[in-house]
């Protein structure tokens, strides 16, 4: 079971576009557990909004990759802030996260369109000072 909470990882199962049909994301997204837990699902940059929209009422968090998953210091994908406004129209009730790429330029245009979770590494990490690099972002997303 996975829990919340302090130092307790939350693992996101992924949802990826393939050549074959799959068939429906809801019966997998449906069987993980519900309390205490939450339900995140992480969507690829090549995954169409429709496929996300199929977990409406099912995914507590998408995260939306704003880069291609696999290694840290990619470029922002400059569409994620567009498929980030058509997810929160589609999901309405669904925290959006995203991930790739975040850092004080990025962050304002995916907070503008419904994104309010921010996963940052080569911003922070690999600045001279990541707590100054981690209140940068915070303050460019709109941290209050």
């Amino acid at each position: 079971m996975c829990e919340t909470g302090p130092g307790v990882f939350n693992p996101s199962p992924v949802t990826r576009s393939t050549t074959r049909e799959a068939g429906p994301t809801r019966p997998a997204s449906a069987a993980a557990p519900r309390a205490p837990s939450v339900t995140p699902v992480a969507v690829s940059p090549n995954t169409p909004v429709e496929a996300a929209s199929e977990l409406d009422g099912y995914a507590d968090i998408l995260l939306c990759m704003t880069v291609n998953p696999g290694w840290g210091g990619q470029p922002f994908i400059p569409s994620s802030p567009q498929k980030v406004q058509r997810m929160r129209q589609a999901l309405g009730r669904a925290a959006i996260e995203v991930d790739g790429g975040i850092d004080p330029t990025t962050a304002p245009s995916v907070a503008d369109a419904g994104a309010g979770l921010f996963v940052a590494g080569s911003a922070i990490f690999g600045a001279p000072d990541p707590a100054e690099a981690y209140r940068a972002i915070a303050d460019a997303a709109g941290a209050e």
